[in-house]
């Protein structure tokens, strides 16, 4: 998949799954910048990164997300 599509796949993911950039990069454990950087093109993701992402939402880049993300925003939110 080219560089351009994981980043517009990624973004599209995360706001199909109402995750706000700040929520996801908590999450992921590292600052919000590089997620803007990973949804804009402008930062690639290692492979360590993408297999991060793909447990976040329980899913390859070519898949729908899972309940999972549901769970996620609970703990976020207590």
């Amino acid at each position: 998949m080219a560089q351009m599509e994981v980043n517009v796949r990624l973004k599209e993911l995360r706001k199909s799954c109402k995750l706000t950039q700040e929520q996801m990069a908590k999450y992921l454990d590292v600052d919000q910048t590089l997620i803007t950087k990973f949804e804009n093109g402008t930062r690639a993701m290692s492979v360590t990164m993408i297999d991060q992402i793909c447990s976040l939402f329980g899913c390859t880049f070519g898949n729908t997300p899972t309940k999972k993300v549901e769970r996620l925003l609970e703990k976020l939110e207590k």
